[in-house]
């Protein structure tokens, strides 16, 4: 599949790729997102989906996640996941 990362293609990932095209996801969040790579895995696997949270505790990393998800339904929240 072409749309996975080189290393999750040999990982059986296959199948789950092709599950989730069949998901409409609605509002996904993504807990210590980092620098947002499995959010950009899922916006070419759904079916569809409305927006991503991306919940990180790095104010920098949110800061740089902003401009890479510029213009694309993605909200950002600073905060500890554990105080969820």
């Amino acid at each position: 599949m072409e749309n996975l990362p080189e290393r999750l293609r040999t990982s059986g990932a296959t199948e789950i790729s092709k599950k989730l095209k069949g998901i409409s996801g609605g509002r996904i969040s993504d807990v210590a997102t980092g620098f947002g790579g499995f959010i950009n895995t899922l916006m070419k696997m759904l079916k569809n989906y409305d927006c991503f949270v991306r919940i990180e505790i790095s104010g920098k990393d949110l800061e740089s996640a902003k401009k890479q998800f510029k213009g694309q339904p993605v909200e950002f929240l600073e905060m500890d996941a554990l105080g969820i």
